[in-house]
């Protein structure tokens, strides 16, 4: 069967069908994974999964967190279920990631509804352990591109004077008119003070 998503590198060499995204070398997130997905995940050498999705989020056709880690099971894969908010992650919930990443085997898997949320809990969490090399590019990409977007909107040098108005030299050196108004309105001012 042919996959739809390309050979994930480093760990794995099979092809797949899920939708799997390498955000460490040995870390991985996707969208929303049922329980048929767990074999798949331990024939791809994987040894961990973390669901970051709560039970029922959107609703009942949603895969229940106890259906998945019976399946990750029987394929002999770790499971743990550490449910988050997909808008906001607390110090605690990025703390106890951390830990997870930690104490779980390697490489791991980590999926919520579209894979977002897996991401930034783990960009979070990874904050006080050195750089990933993905991570690292990503960085440079989002430097090059602001540097490339700062050279777009910086403002551009006036061309020289005389190379549109040769005569605005004159003029330039000339007070301007509301200058001399005023020059001439305290001309008067004192020359009518007795």
């Amino acid at each position: 069967m042919a996959s739809s998503h390309p050979t994930v590198q480093g760990f794995f060499s099979m092809q797949t069908t899920l939708p799997l995204r390498q955000i460490d070398h040995d870390v991985f997130v996707a969208p929303q994974l049922d329980a048929a997905a767990m074999a798949e995940l331990a024939r791809l050498g994987f040894r961990s999964v973390v669901n970051n999705r709560p039970d029922f989020e959107h609703g009942p056709d949603q895969p229940a967190s106890a259906q998945v880690e019976a399946a990750a099971l029987a394929a002999g894969l770790q499971y743990r279920h550490l449910p988050v908010a997909g808008g906001y992650q607390s110090p605690e919930e990025v703390a106890a990631f951390r830990q997870l990443l930690a104490e779980l085997p390697h490489p791991l898997l980590a999926f919520c509804r579209s894979g977002a949320r897996s991401t930034r809990l783990y960009q979070l969490a990874a904050g006080s352990r050195a750089p990933s090399p993905v991570a690292a590019i990503d960085r440079q990409a989002i430097v090059l591109c602001e540097e490339e977007r700062s050279r777009r909107i910086a403002p551009q040098p006036r061309p020289a004077t005389q190379a549109f108005a040769p005569d605005v030299g004159k003029r330039l050196s000339a007070r301007p008119r509301r200058l001399r108004l005023v020059a001439q309105v305290h001309e008067r001012s004192s020359a009518s003070a007795p």
